[in-house]
């Protein structure tokens, strides 16, 4: 699912593939009377084994219409134009003709999301979630974990030490990560989460995934580093710690 100039290809089954479109740039007719539909709205796809986060930016544009802009932040996506898009009666849809897909989705009063479905090959059942900032609220929670992470993994009885820089910015947390025994610096984790006591670190340019627990007291990350379909454990430790 999901294709356009930028194509990545995602396991299904038994050695299948989708495409999943580069998603981006939705610009579209949007009526006046659904003043609602402004703002961040995330959801996710959820194909097999597969996630991937969207983040549809909708705009006021000339006249009743909208334009709007879609993040897809596991393939390090931006900027793919959606066809057509309109919301009336509180019901949804869009078009991308560029990857074949559609979405048809209807407000629910109840939670505030648009629940509805991706067509693109197969239907696919997604809901967009209003973003609500709260700038000062994420912050506290996520600069507990500014700063520099070090971890070492054993590759093949190597040691391969591992730099993961942290930093909360007005948009949420963003990370980088080093690799020095490979003259790696700044290598880019499109999309860094924090979810509980879970921390998520996507690297889709390497095609690598981080995920690991944070101990209460914020001692460590215990998590595993996986890429390539390899999967190995990897341990951090804020960069005064470890020292």
């Amino acid at each position: 699912m999901f294709t356009s100039n930028r194509t990545v290809h995602f396991r299904i089954g038994c050695h299948r593939f989708v495409c999943f479109a580069a998603f981006l740039a939705i610009a579209a007719a949007l009526p006046a009377q659904t003043p609602t539909a402004i703002g961040d709205w995330q959801g996710t796809l959820r194909v097999a084994a597969d996630e991937i986060h969207l983040t549809l930016h909708i705009v006021a544009g000339e006249g009743d219409a909208l334009k709007a802009t879609m993040d897809s932040a596991e393939q390090g996506a931006r900027g793919v134009p959606v066809t057509t898009i309109e919301c009336k009666d509180s019901h949804l849809t869009f078009a991308v003709e560029s990857v074949h897909g559609t979405y048809d989705g209807a407000l629910n009063t109840a939670t505030g999301a648009f629940d509805g479905i991706w067509s693109q090959g197969q239907p696919t059942p997604l809901t967009f979630v209003r973003v609500v900032r709260k700038a000062a609220a994420a912050a506290a929670t996520s600069s507990e974990l500014d700063g520099v992470w070090l971890g070492v993994m054993q590759v093949g009885g190597y040691p391969i030490h591992i730099a993961f820089h942290l930093l909360t910015t007005r948009d949420g947390l963003t990370a980088t990560m080093d690799s020095p025994d490979q003259n790696s610096t700044g290598v880019p984790v499109v999309s860094a989460r924090r979810e509980g006591d879970s921390l998520i670190l996507q690297l889709p340019n390497i095609g690598a995934k981080y995920q690991g627990t944070i101990a209460k007291d914020l001692s460590g990350i215990e998590g595993a580093f996986t890429q390539g379909g390899a999967s190995l454990p990897l341990t951090l430790k804020r960069k005064a710690d470890a020292q």
